[in-house]
């Protein structure tokens, strides 16, 4: 069901048949939100209260490096993945490109051949941060 909010955020919506929902919030560059499921029964009024939309973070990739700063020279493809909490790992393909993800902690892990490397960084909502990449060099 959609409906209109005003600009402070209020609305009401008439005539909802009584059971069991769970009420979505979605707005550009923001994480959707829901609630917790409410009941709604005959002439009864429910309020959800505040519901606040977080700001995606970002994470910039730069090309791996070594730990004095070099450049690597990467023996074969860079491939780099991310991941949320305990999610799923996910491929990033852009190295240098900005990749959007919900505030909190993520582990990122990239290799090439034999090099390997992993952290996990703490995202904060609508700031931009660098996601390094530094390869040990090879024993």
């Amino acid at each position: 069901m959609g409906t209109f909010v005003t600009r402070e955020g209020s609305f009401e919506v008439d005539g909802i048949a009584p059971g069991r929902y769970a009420f979505e919030v979605r707005a550009p560059g923001r994480i959707p939100a829901t609630t917790e499921p409410f009941e709604i029964g005959a002439d009864r009024v429910a309020n959800l209260g505040s519901i606040t939309l977080s700001r995606y973070g970002f994470l910039k990739f730069a090309l791996p490096v070594t730990e004095d700063g070099r450049p690597v020279k990467l023996t074969e493809d860079l491939i780099i993945e991310v991941r949320h909490g305990e999610g799923p790992w996910e491929r990033v393909y852009n190295a240098g490109v900005d990749m959007s993800v919900a505030p909190g902690p993520v582990t990122y892990r990239a290799r090439s051949g034999a090099m390997k490397f992993e952290a996990t960084i703490q995202v904060v909502g609508g700031e931009t941060q660098d996601a390094r990449i530094v390869f040990a060099p090879e024993r």
